[in-house]
């Protein structure tokens, strides 16, 4: 599959840089990665099925997966937590382009988002997404 344009970057003071965890870069990195490249599976492995709006979540990235080519630009604002369970904020922005259509319409959005996530086995898993409508059309 093709992979679309997406940016993952520490906006962090730079003692508080070298404290950010690659594991977090890795994960916002893969759910990016797997919006640009049309990936629904891949995108619902990184999310808790029992966190609150999991339903609403599907939905809008189905929908949205099926209309649009999505590209992000993500910077992490913050992280906190430890190996078991991060809290992150991230500027997230959000671009969409109709498929297959010379020149379709773009629409991009800026989004403050707040997330959770937890360890469960060796991989991390969305636990929290607000706002979990970021990807309604």
């Amino acid at each position: 599959m093709r992979r679309r344009t997406f940016l993952i970057a520490l906006s962090l003071p730079a003692a508080a840089r070298a404290a950010a965890s690659t594991d977090m870069l890795d994960f916002v990195s893969a759910i990016a990665g797997d919006l640009a490249d049309n990936d629904l599976r891949d995108f619902l492995k990184h999310v808790d099925p029992a966190m609150p709006g999991y339903a609403i979540l599907k939905d809008d990235v189905e929908t949205l997966l099926s209309a649009k080519d999505v590209e992000s630009e993500i910077e992490m604002i913050s992280e906190e937590g430890d190996q078991r369970k991060r809290s992150l904020e991230l500027d997230w922005v959000l671009i969409t382009r109709d498929k297959e259509v010379i020149n379709g319409r773009q629409v991009t959005q800026r989004v403050r988002v707040k997330c959770s996530v937890t360890r469960q086995a060796k991989t991390w898993t969305l636990t929290n997404f607000d706002p979990i409508r970021l990807f309604k059309l």
